[in-house]
């Protein structure tokens, strides 16, 4: 509802078409991530919203829980760094990771790690 409403507002103003449009595409995107913060519940710098994206384009079956976990294995975080950052165990975390490679359709010994920073 809020890009239809901005996209109103810009093609009423007088300025060239292709302004419009890339002042279109900044403010979708700005929405889609903040959007995406909301749900996550934290702050998403734009490579981290652009991941998350494209990984939930790719694997539609995974959660909120599942991406923010996918994302901070990409980004290097080990097990008990996420855990706490989830307010969960390390156990937990353990689990989740198992069920993501099943979610995504990796191996046991394959690296989910290296699946993710592929994206």
């Amino acid at each position: 509802m809020q890009i239809i409403a901005l996209e109103g507002v810009i093609h009423a103003t007088e300025i060239p078409d292709a302004t419009k449009r890339s002042v279109t595409d900044v403010l979708v995107a700005l929405i889609e991530k903040s959007q995406m913060e909301e749900r996550f519940g934290t702050l998403l710098t734009r490579p981290d919203a652009a991941f998350i994206k494209r990984l939930q384009e790719q694997h539609p079956s995974l959660n909120a829980r599942d991406a923010i976990v996918c994302l901070f294995i990409k980004i290097g975080y080990d097990t008990h760094d996420i855990a706490r950052r989830n307010g969960i165990s390390p156990r937990g975390i353990k689990s989740v990771r198992y069920r993501l490679h099943k979610k995504i359709g990796r191996g046991k010994h394959e690296s989910i790690k290296t699946y993710l920073g592929s994206l």
